[in-house]
């Protein structure tokens, strides 16, 4: 939850580069129905190389290294809505372990966006196994405050426990970000 929350605040990241094709669309289609909550287009367990030529991307250098984890940020690969999509890729030893697509809204229409969302995951796949609402202050930020409200899913299996995670982040300083993810759990 640490790594997921402090992912989502520095997504802000440089990217990487991009070859010049569409943007494709964000759909909770891509999510695969398995019993795991994992994008069919992104499996977990497939390295960077794969990635690259999966979203025909060239990732040279991580944004973000710690302990073994290496983050990679991937713009204009999707939209949702219009919106440009950002996608930050997780590793651990050149297998991917998390995948988050965030973007960010205008004020008066990220709270609609979010219910759009989250009614479509509730569909999908239920109530959530944990709700989230978090409030504080970034002294990285110059003591900005922030909100945080989201829902949570796992899905827990012998061969592998995943989740999936919505989130709307608010804040005095920044736009309001949407973020919907999916991980493996330890």
């Amino acid at each position: 939850m640490k790594v997921m929350t402090l992912l989502l605040v520095c997504l802000a990241l440089a990217g990487c580069g991009r070859k010049d094709t569409p943007a494709r669309s964000l759909s909770f289609d891509l999510l695969d129905t398995n019993g795991n909550y994992e994008f069919s287009e992104l499996p977990f367990g497939i390295s960077v190389s794969e990635i690259e030529k999966i979203l025909d991307v060239t990732m040279e250098e991580p944004d973000y290294s710690n302990q073994g984890y290496d983050t990679y940020t991937l713009r204009d690969i999707y939209e949702y809505e219009g919106h440009p999509v950002q996608v930050s890729l997780e590793f651990l030893e050149d297998e991917l372990q998390t995948v988050m697509f965030s973007f960010t809204a205008e004020a008066d229409t990220a709270e609609s966006l979010y219910s759009e969302m989250s009614q479509a995951l509730h569909e999908l796949y239920g109530s959530p196994d944990e709700n989230i609402n978090n409030e504080g202050v970034l002294p990285e930020l110059n003591n900005s405050s922030f909100a945080a409200k989201g829902e949570k899913w796992n899905s827990l299996s012998e061969q592998k426990s995943t989740s999936l995670q919505l989130m709307l982040m608010t804040g005095d300083e920044s736009k309001p970000s949407l973020t919907i993810g999916v991980g493996l759990l330890p």
